[in-house]
């Protein structure tokens, strides 16, 4: 309350009571002759009075609870100094009034103070007025002051408090409404503002508080601010919208709606003001204008015919694409009913008329119309029905897209796919020629269609309409043009095109176009001519084009078929006949041959060591011989005789009509000296020779073989004849099968042996040559067939090497010896490796499987290899080597001096012994020169620190002499033959008391 500004009026009136009562109070001191305090009272009430009146807008409500506190004092001096007690109490009746507008606290406080005061001054007058009745009186008027006081501010009081209950409902209302509220001064300036507002504006309360809405507004609506005083003035209230911008640019709509208030004087005391945000609204009604003009030049600028139509089926509105569809001007257009543009042929009107009457929503169909001129095109029309917001129909938009162009199109594209079907499933080229002309002449509306051959006097492949003769001058042109000829007209025909035909045959315009070959040189033309009235567009001259190809296409098939059958029969390297052609002749010549009495001979020819020209000049080096090799064995051979390849650098002969068998080793002879002539290969830029092994299978009139039998025999033949050596032929046996069919057998019955346990190992000791102990064991395999018996390791290791079944046995090679190792801890177990082995990635840890699982010792262990083995891959071998010698295992090599290395290149591999091959040996003492070879030997392989092992050791003497020359081991039928294990146990337990010198009996 102590800051609570009081209200103007209230202010004026309670200064006007002061004012009236000091000068009321001065009047009776004058006419009473009161005492100086009735008249200081009196003059102190007219000061205060005035001084309210003239700081109106500057009083409080604690200044009117204290002015009226002062006030009853006053009164109190003036009642007590009077010289009769009369009447001065009803003058807290005029300020009771406003001490309880003040405040409760004020008006029971001066309540009471008026009491104590009054009481004060009848006790001040009780002792000056002797006069009782005068006293009475006096208490009578002060208890009627008081009770009317009391009344008073009891009736004020409420009447306060209902006024507060108001304003402050008012005031809550004002802080929390929804929509912002705001009080302005005379000038238009915000006065007071409420939070909503202030969140609008998105600025404080205290900001915006003495700020003209100006200073927040757009500067586009100025002009509003401007004016709106002015209006408010004249009528009193004003509703506008403008934009208000916040302090991040953003700008808001707001709706404002003030009204002017007026003071208790009918004068203006401010305006009261509410804002709305209706930027929502504004922006929803702005894009709603937005959408409304792209409609109108989304409808204008449309690419598509646009039609707006009335329920009576009259237009209403169209655009400039409708108007070019059509035809006409929109003047034209418009009013008229839309069935006008209807095609005669097509004029139903169902749909339609079901749309218009709002029976259904919109349809779309494709057909022909007429435009204004009574031309026929096609196009697409689609019709959607507009409705309002109740679904009642308002009008139809009515769209059409002209497909002329697109349903020429398909009737090209559907030609040329039958077109293409027919080329695919005709087998005449000549009847694919007579449907290309007549398809080109029906698809293009042209009465001439020709297909002529591509040359200067060219032949006539296929005419529609005429002969096609005209069209020859058209042709040729076509032949030096990069694309297509085109006459618009033929009158005016460009320089070097003979036309003179053509304008006598009546023709206005064409086009040819090349239709290619193999590669890209033309094969024929194919035109087209139309007579007046046709213009062929550049559609017209595409679909020609296209036409072209798919015959351009066939013709390349076609030569692709062919160039297919003949590699199906035929090799791609020397393009001779290949296996199936070959054997399809050698089926043909067999019952010839029966029939004429004569014989045949089948030759394999296969040159030796191709592979080393591959290696050594490349596979294209290879190639190159191969293709030089084919014609001059072709030209050894007789007119009627075939020559095919049969792959790789295999050759094979067919020569039917033999009168003596003889003559089919001259023409082996012949083949040998073509090969071994020198060929030239130009992609090493030299001369290559080569030799070959020729196998010779004879069939004669009495023979029943047949074909895959007799290549089989030449084949079984050239193989024998390549083991005998190069450059040789053989003559097929029937031994040769036998031999063939038993090894097939063989390899068959190998697969099972393993799983069978027919495979044993035998052991061949290693005796020390000084004292005769038996120092290790080399492991032999051995077959038991069920069949045959014992198969010793010559019948069966190489086949398993050459079929690569020797790793699987020698993975069993090596658990086997090394668990028989495991019971002779003082020997040396050996096994063979062969070079397929020594190429597994999984050797090392085969042999290191078996020792950790049998317990053997890693050196106790020796792994032999021979110098074939070693060689044929020096690097690999070196690597599995190492990875063995790393394993701990001993590495030995096997039949030294049998290829082709020597001391000096041993040296680079990890090798611990050398086992010296049976054939160095002499059989007698007396042959010097020999034992010289072995000193020499062992000399070297001191030198390089290698143990030699002497193999074949058959003689006393021979184990004498090497003992003399310093060999410390040797192995030999004199010591011991392979023997089971359990007797290489038993000649362990003897040897230990006594030297071995004889074999075992």
């Amino acid at each position: 309350m102590a800051s609570t500004p009081a209200p103007p009026r209230l202010v004026r009136a309670f200064g006007t009571v002061i004012l009236a009562a000091g000068l009321v109070t001065l009047v009776r001191a004058e006419l009473a002759g009161s005492l100086v305090a009735t008249g200081v009272a009196g003059a102190a009430g007219v000061v205060l009075g005035a001084t309210i009146l003239l700081r109106a807008r500057e009083v409080t409500l604690s200044h009117v609870a204290w002015v009226c506190a002062l006030c009853t004092f006053l009164i109190a001096v003036a009642v007590a100094s009077r010289p009769t007690p009369y009447g001065a109490g009803y003058m807290y009746v005029w300020i009771a009034p406003f001490a309880f507008m003040a405040g409760r606290r004020a008006g029971t406080v001066m309540t009471a103070l008026a009491a104590v005061t009054l009481a004060g001054a009848f006790a001040v007058q009780a002792a000056r007025v002797d006069d009782p009745l005068a006293l009475q009186t006096y208490a009578s008027w002060w208890l009627v002051a008081t009770g009317s006081v009391l009344v008073v501010g009891v009736i004020t009081r409420g009447l306060v408090t209902s006024l507060q209950a108001t304003q402050e409902q008012l005031e809550r209302g004002f802080r929390q409404g929804v929509r912002g509220m705001a009080f302005l001064d005379h000038e238009g300036r915000w006065h007071r503002v409420n939070p909503a507002l202030a969140a609008m504006l998105g600025r404080d309360e205290a900001e915006l508080a003495g700020t003209l809405p100006s200073a927040v507004g757009h500067p586009d609506d100025a002009a509003i601010t401007a004016d709106w005083m002015d209006v408010i003035h004249r009528e009193g209230h004003i509703a506008f919208e403008k934009r208000y911008v916040r302090p991040g640019g953003e700008i808001r709509w707001v709706a404002v709606r003030a009204t002017a208030l007026q003071d208790g004087g009918g004068e203006r005391a401010g305006y009261f003001a509410e804002y709305e945000d209706v930027t929502g609204r504004r922006v929803a009604e702005e894009r709603m204008r937005q959408s409304e003009r792209r409609f109108e030049r989304a409808f204008e600028d449309a690419g598509t015919g646009m039609l707006l139509v009335g329920l009576d089926g009259v237009v209403h509105k169209v655009n400039r694409a409708m108007c070019e569809l059509l035809g006409g001007p929109p003047q034209r257009l418009v009013g008229a009913c839309i069935t006008e543009f209807q095609h005669p042929d097509e004029l139903d009107g169902t749909e339609l008329g079901e749309l218009l009457r709002g029976e259904r929503d919109g349809f779309q169909q494709d057909g022909r119309y007429r435009d204004v001129h009574g031309h026929d095109r096609h196009g697409s029309v689609t019709v959607a029905l507009v409705r309002d917001d109740a679904g009642v129909a308002q009008h139809a938009i009515v769209q059409l897209q002209d497909i002329t162009a697109r349903v020429a199109a398909r009737r090209r594209e559907a030609a040329l796919a039958a077109l293409g079907r027919h080329a695919l499933s005709v087998e005449s080229l000549a009847d694919l020629f007579a449907e290309a002309t007549r398809t080109a002449a029906a698809t293009l509306d042209a009465p001439y269609a020709t297909l002529l051959e591509a040359c200067d006097a060219g032949e006539i492949l296929a005419a529609e309409g005429w002969d096609g003769e005209p069209a020859r001058g058209h042709a040729v042109a076509v032949l030096d043009a990069p694309d297509a000829v085109v006459l618009d007209d033929v009158a005016v025909a460009p320089p070097g095109i003979d036309t003179a035909a053509l304008v006598a045959a009546g023709v206005h315009c064409g086009a040819a176009v090349a239709v290619l070959g193999e590669g890209e040189a033309p094969f024929a033309v194919l035109a087209v001519h139309a007579r007046g009235g046709t213009r062929l567009n550049e559609y017209d001259v595409a679909f020609l084009r296209s036409a072209a190809n798919v015959l351009t296409a066939a013709l390349r098939r076609e030569a692709a078929e062919q160039e297919l059958r003949h590699r199906t029969l035929h090799d791609p390297l020397t393009r001779l006949p290949n296996r199936a052609l070959l054997v399809d002749r050698v089926r043909l010549a067999l019952p010839r041959a029966r029939r004429d009495g004569k014989a045949l001979a089948v030759l394999v020819l296969d040159l030796d060591d191709f592979k080393n020209v591959n290696d050594t000049y490349g596979h294209d080096a290879g190639d190159e011989l191969l293709r030089a090799l084919a014609p001059r064995l072709q030209g050894a051979l007789r007119a009627n005789d075939t020559l095919a390849r049969l792959g790789a650098d295999e050759f094979v002969a067919l020569c039917e009509g033999l009168e003596d068998p003889e003559e089919a080793l001259g023409v082996a002879e012949r083949l040998l000296a073509a090969t071994a002539e020198p060929l030239p290969v130009p992609v090493v830029g030299e001369e290559v020779r080569c030799t070959a092994s020729i196998g010779i299978a004879l069939a004669g009139a009495g023979d029943d073989g047949d074909a895959e039998g007799l290549l089989r025999d030449a084949d079984l033949a050239m193989h024998r004849a390549k083991a005998a050596g190069p450059g040789g032929y053989e003559i097929f046996e029937h031994a040769m099968r036998t031999r063939a069919l038993q090894r097939v057998a063989l390899t068959n019955d190998l697969d099972r042996a393993l799983a069978r346990d027919e495979l044993v190992l035998a052991f061949q000791p290693i005796v020390s040559l000084a004292d005769g102990r038996i120092v290790g064991a080399e492991s032999l395999v051995r077959w038991h067939h069920p069949d045959r018996g014992l198969i010793m390791p010559d019948a069966f290791i190489g086949l398993a090497e050459r079929t690569g079944r020797i790793v699987d046995l020698g993975r069993w090679v090596i658990r086997d010896a090394a668990c028989h190792a495991a019971r002779w801890p003082q020997l040396t177990v050996g096994v063979n490796v062969s070079r397929r082995q020594l190429s597994d990635p999984g050797l090392v840890g085969d042999v290191a499987a078996a020792l950790a699982e049998h317990g053997v010792a890693a050196e106790r262990f020796c792994v032999e290899v021979t110098e074939t083995a070693l060689m044929d891959d020096p690097a690999g071998a070196t690597r599995a080597l190492h990875a063995l010698r790393e394993l701990g295992v001993r590495i030995a090599l096997d039949d030294f001096g049998t290829g082709y290395s020597s001391l000096s290149s041993l040296s680079e591999f990890p090798l611990d012994t050398l086992k010296l091959d049976r054939s160095f040996l002499p059989s007698e003492p007396s042959l010097r020169q020999g034992w010289s070879i072995v000193r020499a030997v062992l000399d070297m392989a001191r030198t390089l620190r290698f143990e030699v092992v002497a193999e074949g050791v058959e003689t006393a003497a021979q184990r004498d002499e090497l003992a003399g020359l310093g060999c410390a081991l040797g192995q030999g039928y004199l010591f011991s033959r392979p023997i089971a294990p359990g007797a290489l146990g038993e000649l362990l337990s003897t040897s230990a008391s006594s030297p071995a010198a004889a074999p075992p009996r």
